[in-house]
């Protein structure tokens, strides 16, 4: 019963907060029209328009592993290429939702959102993580997914003003990005490995050994493998 309160109150704001705004009038009127009892939204969305937000990400976070690029298309990328590519099918995945994603833009940037907007952003890095095969356990889990946040950050601000055909322009944007985070990576790698740097690395990795990754991100979820990546 849950899954279908939530959606229908989802398609209703998507049908309204373009010119309504992502904003607590928005999802009266929403819960109204799909006929949802105020209690049930309470029950659905405790942090009220915001949590429609993080519903309608969450559902296109998961359209990633259910119509995004294929193990096989991915197998033939290096490791930067299939984050690169994940991050751009991801983003314009919203491409039938730019004026209601501009809407969440702004109404996620405001000072008391910015935890919502912190936790949504990160949830779709690791999804796209997860499905490129990273393994990592330690705190370059979360370094990763910071990192990545901050890409996905800056693309979809770009692709909200991009005017080339099927988001060229978007699409080099984000290979730009992800160029800088590979070479951050292997600049990362390298220091870990020059012994001039060995007694700083092996300083900041005894400070950081106890880091580990959240609980939740050690089971086993769909499109998911551990045995991949870097």
């Amino acid at each position: 019963m849950a899954e279908p309160i939530r959606r229908r109150v989802l398609d209703e704001m998507l049908s309204r907060c373009a010119v309504l705004g992502w904003n607590e009038a928005c999802l009266h009127e929403a819960a109204e029209a799909a006929r949802v009892d105020p209690a049930d939204i309470e029950a659905e969305f405790p942090g009220g328009a915001v949590d429609v937000i993080a519903e309608f990400y969450r559902l296109l976070d998961e359209r990633l592993g259910e119509e995004g690029p294929t193990d096989e298309e991915l197998a033939e990328l290096r490791y930067g290429a299939r984050v690169g590519l994940l991050t751009f099918w991801r983003i314009t995945a919203m491409d039938a939702y730019r004026e209601e994603s501009r809407a969440a833009l702004k109404e996620l940037a405001m000072p008391l959102n910015a935890g919502a907007a912190g936790r949504i952003v990160f949830a779709t890095a690791d999804r796209i993580w997860v499905r490129v095969g990273d393994r990592s356990m330690d705190v370059n889990w979360y370094s990763k997914r910071a990192i990545l946040s901050g890409v996905i950050t800056s693309a979809t601000l770009y692709w909200l003003q991009d005017e080339s055909e099927g988001c060229a322009d978007t699409r080099a944007f984000i290979d730009r990005r992800i160029a800088d985070v590979m070479t951050f990576e292997r600049v990362k790698a390298f220091a870990q490995n020059d012994p001039r740097l060995k007694p700083l690395t092996k300083l900041l990795g005894r400070a950081v050994s106890g880091v580990r990754a959240p609980a939740w991100s050690r089971g086993d979820f769909p499109g998911q493998d551990r045995s991949a990546g870097e």
